[in-house]
């Protein structure tokens, strides 16, 4: 696809409500990268552009194309299902995991899993209730 930079590529059908929240990650992912080298991100509707081979993804779905390479090297390690649990936060540490230039641009990024914010607002409620019990 690119012989100097790794792609991420965001791949929806349409205006539905799931590609337009993963366009918003993408853009909030573009603020986010845009001094980084080697490393581009891209879209793609698959309803208004005509592509040369069948795409069979789940969308909205994201996929990294290393420097150089054509297709993802794996499946399984190289492609993101997106959902609204992991968009701009499941972007990043899927990019962190998968991208030598984003891991390189960004070495001491902590990405909080989804897991983690949901327990860590569990707690502060949690902090809060008791607090307001004193």
């Amino acid at each position: 696809m690119d012989e100097a930079n790794d792609v991420f590529v965001l791949f929806y059908r349409g205006n539905d409500s799931e590609s337009k929240e993963a366009k918003l990650a993408l853009a909030q992912l573009g603020t986010h990268t845009k001094n980084t080298k080697e490393f581009k991100l891209a879209q793609v509707d698959l309803n208004a552009n005509d592509i040369d081979h069948e795409v069979d993804v789940h969308t909205p779905s994201m996929k990294l194309f290393s420097k150089g390479k054509e297709e993802p090297a794996s499946e399984h390690s190289h492609e993101l299902e997106l959902n609204s649990e992991n968009h701009f936060d499941g972007m990043k540490k899927f990019l962190k995991d998968n991208s030598d230039a984003y891991a390189k641009a960004f070495p001491d990024e902590h990405i909080a899993s989804f897991e983690d914010q949901v327990f860590d607002k569990i707690d502060e409620e949690k902090i809060e209730a008791i607090h307001d019990e004193l």
